[in-house]
């Protein structure tokens, strides 16, 4: 047969077809790779809030006023309402770092109403007290099922996951946080939800801390305790 070279144009048409088909086919498979992995894209992200004030008290915490201030905020996934509380000192003419405090195994906001047993701890105080005390704005919530939340436990799967993103979004609208500094504290398996979130959603966050981690790979995200089993701890 006659073997006909191609010119130097037709190389080069030829060459940027291939490129552009390899490229579309990389997106493609990416995109749905994203969907297999729960990935929120910023356009389907709802940014409004559906929640409703309940009501506040204040304290005096070490020398320092603090608010407590108490929600119901709806999971956007769910449509359950959820227990929600943010503490912070009592001077809004100021702006403070916000920080969303996500609890360990299936426990809800009660977790951080517990006595603070840190360095120097006060066991008269809360650890969101004494968070608020050293000047941030923290938020405390249960995710459905937990606490006195509406709904059933998912685990800290997909739907706990757009729980907290819907209070990372909640404090985005506080008037007195620092938009720039929020940040995301997990306790133990409270590691899945917070990695979850922001996995999926990929927000603007200054820092995320895990606190203690969970005591095994096995039971994060089952529900269960590992023990349960018949894994040791």
């Amino acid at each position: 047969y006659l073997k006909i070279p191609l010119s130097i144009y037709s190389m080069r048409k030829y060459i940027l077809f291939s490129l552009l088909t390899l490229f579309l086919l990389f997106m493609s498979c990416e995109s749905q790779e994203e969907q297999q992995l729960g990935f929120v894209s910023e356009e389907s992200i709802d940014t409004a809030v559906d929640y409703s004030f309940v009501d506040s008290s204040t304290y005096n915490v070490e020398g320092v006023e603090i608010v407590q201030s108490n929600y119901w905020i709806k999971n956007p996934t769910t449509g359950n309402w959820l227990e929600a509380s943010v503490y912070q000192p009592t001077d809004t003419s100021l702006q403070y770092p916000g920080v969303l405090l996500v609890p360990g195994g299936d426990g809800g906001m009660e977790h951080f109403l517990r006595p603070y047993e840190g360095p120097g701890g006060n066991k008269e105080l809360s650890i969101a007290q004494k968070f608020a005390s050293e000047g941030f704005s923290v938020l405390i919530f249960s995710a459905d099922g937990r606490g006195n939340s509406e709904g059933t436990k998912n685990s800290n799967g997909y739907k706990d996951q757009d729980a907290l993103y819907e209070m990372y979004t909640f404090l985005l609208d506080y008037e007195t946080v620092n938009t720039d500094k929020i940040g995301v504290v997990s306790y133990s398996y409270g590691i899945t939800m917070a990695s979850g979130m922001l996995g999926r959603y990929q927000p603007h966050m200054l820092y995320f801390i895990e606190w203690e981690g969970p005591f095994n790979k096995y039971g994060t995200g089952e529900g269960e305790y590992p023990a349960s089993q018949g894994v040791e701890r």
